[in-house]
């Protein structure tokens, strides 16, 4: 058994398949001042040094205790970040989308990386500011940064519900202020040069066939669809008789359904595409990933607006489509409250700041206004 101090580390023995043997994590104990009563917890580490270090943090909490006793809900249990990061991603895939998962995961690792945390705890105001210093010597955008500030701070609040953390530090102050910019509207002309490199059959991609990127298009562009949302359509939420589909909450960032109409064009597209894609089941997905990573099919996608001819200063991303849809049924003058619903928003306020581009509806509206006659 090793001390530090008053607190001890030890590997209990446990049974595993009938066998008696030493536990892989080590443990602290310490006595109660107070009561004299023998307490125990599991540091969750499984290296020597990490223990060591958390039992020296225990120790601290337990001088620093004003009664001389440990108290989590005063003081915190000391926890391993990584550990604690683990916990926390393995209960988000439980409870979020995939990408959620994963967006987290990057801004976790990122936050490692620059500020080095050990304990769970060590965490300040003061490092969280170090943190966003050092993103923005990145070159980091402010939204990415702001987005990342979300993330940790859902990760401490996780935290200091298990206890590991006594109070999670002030964010009031440290996000970054984001330059409002005008949503993206992809032109109709644009919109045709690049779905000429898709029917044409001189194209040929990497990562997914043309046929396959003229319908994640399509359903980007005409239903404003989200990537993760046109990714986890099956053919199951698709309706060729009615011509609707249904968006699942399970794969929507809005978190609730939402069942859309098909335009007869749209509705066509679906039907050729599902007649090439033979024997399939009602789960499988109408636009199968594979083992193609995401972030690989922006590969795909600026080779499709290099040889649309599209020059380098207006080159879209495929979020574009979405604000296109919002903008362009803004112009042919469908209320944003229904446009809110169309694109899965939770309220109208996002839908106006960050999808609906104006100018074209303006100038609709510019063209129906008449002058007095002299």
């Amino acid at each position: 058994m090793l001390k530090t101090s008053s607190v001890s580390l030890f590997k209990p023995t446990v049974v595993r398949k009938g066998t008696r043997t030493k536990s892989a994590v080590w443990w602290l104990a310490w006595r109660d001042r107070t009561t004299g009563k023998l307490q125990r917890c599991s540091t969750g580490a499984r290296d020597r040094s990490t223990a060591k270090r958390i039992a020296a943090e225990h120790e601290r909490c337990l001088v620093l205790s004003p009664l001389g006793l440990y108290d989590a809900a005063r003081v915190g249990i000391p926890k391993p970040w990584a550990e604690a990061v683990q916990e926390f991603l393995d209960q988000s895939k439980a409870r979020h989308r995939p990408d959620t998962t994963i967006a987290y995961r990057y801004c976790l690792d990122a936050f490692a990386k620059l500020m080095k945390p050990s304990l769970v705890n060590n965490v300040t105001t003061m490092t969280i500011e170090g943190f966003v210093r050092g993103r923005a010597e990145q070159a980091v955008e402010p939204a990415t940064i702001n987005k990342d500030l979300r993330h940790l701070r859902a990760f401490l609040r996780a935290a200091q519900r298990r206890r590991y953390l006594l109070q999670v530090p002030s964010f009031q102050s440290l996000f970054v202020k984001e330059d409002t910019r005008t949503p993206v509207v992809i032109n109709d002309d644009d919109l045709a040069a690049i779905d000429a490199v898709l029917t044409d059959g001189l194209l040929t991609l990497q990562f997914r066939a043309v046929e396959w990127w003229r319908v994640f298009l399509w359903l980007a562009t005409y239903l404003g669809l989200r990537r993760g949302e046109i990714l986890g359509l099956t053919w199951a939420k698709v309706n060729l008789q009615t011509a609707e589909i249904t968006v699942v909450s399970t794969v929507s960032k809005g978190r609730r359904d939402r069942t859309l109409p098909l335009a007869p064009q749209l509705l066509t597209l679906l039907q050729a595409w599902l007649a090439t894609q033979g024997k399939i089941e009602a789960t499988n997905e109408v636009l199968p990933l594979g083992d193609v990573k995401q972030r690989r099919l922006y590969d795909d996608w600026y080779r499709i607006l290099k040889a649309a001819g599209l020059p380098l200063d207006r080159h879209f991303a495929p979020k574009h489509c979405r604000s296109t849809c919002a903008s362009n049924l803004i112009t042919a003058g469908v209320p944003t409250v229904v446009v809110k619903d169309w694109l899965g928003h939770a309220s109208v306020t996002t839908t106006e700041r960050f999808y609906v581009n104006t100018a074209p509806a303006l100038r609709a509206a510019a063209s129906a206004r008449k002058l007095p006659s002299p």
